[in-house]
């Protein structure tokens, strides 16, 4: 029983041992890869590894799309359809009405003054109250 379980691993070992030789042998352990050496590949490489993120005046990054220029209307359209305000103070959602039980000291018209103790924002008509979680 000895002898076979020892042959058994020998030729296991040898099987590996001539798999991972054909796989080296392939230039696949390497680092290698099969890329085509044509001049236009090479071009094309090089120039996606240059390429960086913060290369915003390359018309060809493809991290950058062209910069949308919106109107008034858009703009105004957007801040009215807000659903929640999120900032460090907290989570403001929007109400349908403004709640009477908040006092005009915790309540603010401008997102630049909410500090921690605002409890209701009035922003473009609509009323966000900050949320308890």
């Amino acid at each position: 029983m000895k002898k076979k379980i020892i042959s058994t691993t020998l030729i296991m070992t040898v099987i590996t041992g001539t798999a991972l030789s054909i796989y080296a042998s392939n230039n696949y352990g390497e680092g290698k890869a099969d890329i085509p050496s044509s001049p236009a590949t090479h071009n094309g490489i090089s120039t996606d590894k240059e390429m960086k993120i913060t290369d915003v005046d390359n018309p060809n990054n493809p991290y950058v799309t062209a910069s949308v220029k919106l109107s008034e209307e858009d703009i105004k359209s957007g801040q009215e359809s807000l659903d929640s305000i999120i900032n460090p103070f907290g989570t403001f959602n929007k109400v349908a009405q403004k709640d009477s039980s908040i006092s005009e000291e915790e309540t603010v018209d401008n997102l630049d003054d909410v500090a921690a103790d605002t409890k209701q924002i009035l922003h473009y008509g609509n009323y966000f109250v900050k949320s308890d979680s």
